[in-house]
């Protein structure tokens, strides 16, 4: 590969108050462009009760934040693909080719941050050959209507020393489409 621009229009969906529904927020966007299941005109708080609801008659009880074992049962129950561990540049560009890609890791919240955070990457663009060249969007469901992308290039992806440039310090699962 050399030079690719992966992009999937992704409507933006809020985390809202909810300070534990990050993940909820980021399935209802890859969901909402899979099938335009959980439309993003229902208010934020609608969403997320409706959607742990739908997760819970499924057998799957989340009722604060997403642990690290419940992603890929989630991702499983709502026919969604996972990689576990940290994306490497392969299976990152794999996912993007055909879907928006939701990463689930670590916030950088400030120094020696552990809180838990997912966002939705949508757009992927730059050389393959050359890292520095690549740049990854996408949406951070903390932010509110309608939305602030954020941008961070592929270096800095899962790089504690570089805690400004990316919007998660580490990503340990990717789900996608």
């Amino acid at each position: 590969m050399a030079w690719i621009n992966y992009s999937h229009h992704v409507p933006f969906v809020s985390q809202g108050n909810d300070s534990t529904a990050c993940w909820v927020a980021c399935v209802a966007m890859l969901m909402h462009f899979k099938e335009g299941q959980f439309s993003r005109k229902r208010p934020s708080a609608e969403l997320c009760t409706m959607f742990r609801q739908f997760v819970s008659g499924k057998g799957l009880n989340i009722p604060g934040t997403i642990q690290p074992a419940q992603i890929v049962q989630l991702a499983n129950i709502m026919g969604l693909r996972y990689c576990m561990g940290t994306p490497t540049l392969s299976n990152l560009t794999t996912a993007m080719a055909t879907s928006p890609v939701a990463l689930f890791g670590n916030y950088h919240s400030g120094p020696g941050s552990t809180l838990m955070h997912a966002t939705v990457a949508y757009k992927l663009r730059g050389n393959t050959k050359s890292t520095i060249d690549l740049n990854i969007t996408g949406h951070d469901p903390q932010g509110s209507e309608p939305g602030t992308p954020y941008t961070f290039d592929f270096l800095s992806f899962n790089d504690p020393s570089m805690p400004q440039a990316s919007i998660l310090k580490r990503v340990d699962y990717m789900v996608y489409c």
